[in-house]
């Protein structure tokens, strides 16, 4: 077990030093493709555009990426619940996003489905997730949109490069905002971005 647990450890570390010299040699760079997703933000440093309707080219594949007003992929949805209506918020980043997949792949509407199957009456699961956000991006997130939509569970998609960029100001090229400790507080610094 020790072995195991040992050539585990030795592989994570050999990986991440080798994903950290690829980001290293691409220069901390937006990739061209994907500046066309995303508009500056004085809060949250970038967010989705509205209103998109293009597609995005991932692995040889043509996926279609649509955005509704607030810049979420999908349809509109109204900001109070229908009567009975149970709502999961997803917050997180390009795993939650996912623009390498179908609107009806993300796993947020696979959700949907099970809990619709599960749970008497209808069921939304609202998916805010956002390229390149760090879990602080996410809190300015939630509480500025996700929390109007009223949600009854909201779900953090956490990647554990979030602990390195929280304590970051910058994102690749993109400036974004920070939380730093002072006075035993958190106080949200560089805004506005």
């Amino acid at each position: 077990a020790l072995k195991l647990v040992l050539t585990a450890g030795t592989f994570f570390v050999l990986a991440t030093l080798i994903e950290g010299g690829m980001q290293v040699s691409r220069g901390f760079s937006t990739p061209p493709a994907e500046e066309k997703l995303y508009d500056y933000d004085p809060l949250f440093g970038w967010k989705t555009k509205p209103n998109l309707n293009t597609t995005v080219i991932r692995e040889g594949r043509r996926i279609p990426l649509a955005t509704n007003s607030k810049g979420l992929r999908g349809p509109e949805i109204p900001y109070p619940p229908l009567p009975g209506e149970r709502r999961v918020l997803i917050v997180g980043k390009s795993f939650a996003q996912a623009v390498g997949v179908r609107f009806e792949e993300l796993f947020s509407e696979q959700l949907k489905v099970l809990l619709a199957r599960e749970i008497a009456g209808p069921v939304q699961v609202i998916n805010t997730g956002t390229a390149g956000h760090s879990t602080d991006q996410q809190l300015l997130l939630f509480r500025e949109e996700g929390i109007r939509y009223l949600p009854d569970l909201t779900i953090v998609m956490f990647h554990d490069n979030d602990v390195w960029y929280n304590n970051q100001d910058y994102f690749f090229d993109k400036a974004k905002p920070r939380f730093r400790k002072s006075g035993g507080r958190l106080v949200l610094t560089g805004t506005p971005v």
